[in-house]
Parts: C-alpha cells; sequence; structure tokens
C-alpha cells in the first residue's frame, strides 16, 4: 500500500522507506543474518546456551553495532544472567548437554547450562 512520500505502510504502521534498496543488498542482509543464526547454534552445541548467549551478544554488539564496551558488557550479562534466572531458577528446565559438557563434565561445576 502506498503511504506520503514514497514510503509503503506496512503492519502496525511501519513506515519503510525501501527506494534504492536492491534485492542483492536485501539477500545479503539476510544471508548474513542466517550465517549469525546458524553461528549461534552451532556454537550453542559446542558449549552450551548461556556462554553463547555472552559471547554472541558481545560479537553482534561490537561487530555489527559497533557499540561502546560499557553497553555491550552490561547486556551481554544481564541476558545471560536472565536466561539463567527464568529457564534454570524460575521454570527448572533441563539444559541440553553441549559438547564440552560430555567431553570435560567438570565445567558443569562453573556453568549451569553444561549439565
Amino acid at each position: 500500500e502506498a503511504g506520503v512520500g514514497g514510503m509503503r505502510s506496512m503492519h502496525l504502521d511501519i513506515a519503510v522507506d525501501d527506494a534504492g534498496v536492491y534485492s542483492r543488498t536485501v539477500l545479503r542482509r539476510a544471508g548474513t543474518f542466517l550465517a549469525w543464526l546458524i553461528g549461534f547454534v552451532c556454537v550453542t552445541g559446542l558449549i552450551g546456551i548461556l556462554p553463547t548467549i555472552f559471547l554472541f551478544v558481545i560479537a553482534y554488539m561490537r561487530a555489527k553495532a559497533k557499540e561502546p564496551w560499557g553497553l555491550t558488557l552490561p547486556c551481554a550479562t544481564g541476558l545471560a544472567i536472565f536466561f539463567y534466572v527464568v529457564f534454570d531458577y524460575l521454570l527448572a528446565l533441563p539444559w541440553p548437554r553441549p559438547l564440552i559438557g560430555i567431553l570435560f563434565p567438570g565445567f558443569a561445576e562453573f556453568i549451569p547450562s553444561l549439565n
């Protein structure tokens, strides 16, 4: 649906100005996001979800958003603590065992998601 000034309206009245954005750019951005997502899943299988959340928030905020460390570290720490509290403490859900937890069971004393 056409909107004001060449912009089109989307769901929830969000205006999107995609004039001049080529399909190749959209596909490259989608591919980059897919690579981050696949990387997240692979690293989760290796080291567990809590350390992966912490590391990926840092990596994404520093590499893609160019955010300063003063913002990156509190966000990464806060999100990892939030996931730990909600899924380990409140819901008491079992964590899937990552490869490092199988190979080095002693690490489970320090990282709850390695049990």
